[in-house]
């Protein structure tokens, strides 16, 4: 089942929501719900490569990742068009810096259409300051002169998030649980307040003859997936959440970016990546290196040989 779950923002996130930190905060929603006993179990579905569900990063609009990699395949000019080929060779170099794009050009890419000649990206999140003042801890009030500013992540689009799920997860409930909460960090100080907006089914446009997938958050790929696709690299320097671990601190982790390209290597199934064990102090701490993909059909102009 594929649903796609609408957010508002009501107040800046201190990090923008990706599918790692909505999956580990869906995992402590989890808890709250069931209690510990019923965590190691649920976990355990995870490192063994069967979730029952898996989320997106947090897109604004009608936004989705640009495919890395694009546009595929080689430069083709007619004669000796010398600005034609300036022309085409300065909008790939456009691309490198495009992170958003419209939903329908995202899908036009997906199906194979196009040399990247038509498409602009779509505006980012801007970093915002919040005003806040010091609390004195004997009045419970505020202090004098104790003003200062923090910096936050905020979208005034509407926020889509895409969840594939088994039929009957409880997927729903534990995001209604997470969207009253908030999300991300120093939610105590108003950071990461949000309204519950629409969850609804998700159908994407057809995508015929595809042969890869496209990644719609960040992840973690099989060890031996690193050589097949086109992908942008990103370290990750998590904490873990609850004061009862005795280091806060999470190992470097290498994930894949938003909009990695990948030749489907077995039947495609909607997800991909893998939870990351051994990562925190604490043994039952785990990593989610998941995320939701579709479908993308690459041109027969290129090989498995080119991606990198």
């Amino acid at each position: 089942m594929w649903y796609r779950w609408t957010l508002r923002q009501r107040s800046p996130f201190t990090h923008w929501p990706t599918s790692d930190l909505l999956m580990g905060q869906l995992a402590w929603a989890y808890r709250e719900c069931y209690a510990e006993e019923s965590m190691p179990a649920w976990l355990q579905r995870f490192r063994e490569q069967d979730p029952p569900f898996v989320v997106s990063d947090a897109w604004p609009g009608d936004t989705l990742p640009r495919p890395a990699g694009f546009p595929y395949g080689a430069v083709r000019v007619s004669g000796e068009d010398k600005p034609a080929l300036i022309q085409i060779l300065q909008r790939r170099k456009q691309w490198k810096g495009a992170r958003l794009l419209h939903s329908e050009d995202f899908w036009e890419i997906a199906q194979g259409g196009g040399e990247g000649k038509s498409w602009n990206g779509e505006p980012e999140p801007v970093m915002v300051q919040t005003l806040h003042t010091g609390v004195d801890r004997r009045i419970g009030g505020a202090m004098d002169g104790a003003l200062f500013t923090r910096e936050g992540v905020w979208s005034r689009a509407l926020l889509r998030i895409y969840i594939w799920a088994e039929p009957d997860s409880d997927v729903q409930m534990l995001a209604r649980v997470l969207a009253y909460q908030g999300i991300g960090g120093e939610i105590s100080r108003g950071f990461g307040q949000v309204d519950w907006v629409e969850w609804r089914d998700w159908a994407w446009p057809a995508v015929p003859e595809a042969n890869g997938e496209i990644w719609l958050g960040h992840g973690v790929p099989p060890a031996d997936h690193w050589n097949e696709g086109f992908y942008q690299l990103h370290t990750k320097y998590g904490r873990v959440w609850g004061p009862q671990y005795a280091s806060p601190w999470k190992v470097p982790i290498l994930q894949v970016q938003p909009g990695a390209a990948w030749w489907t290597r077995s039947p495609w199934k909607g997800w991909a990546g893998r939870a990351l064990s051994r990562v925190a102090e604490a043994p039952e701490v785990i990593d989610f290196g998941y995320t939701v993909t579709v479908p993308i059909h690459f041109p027969q102009s290129i090989e498995k040989e080119e991606g990198s």
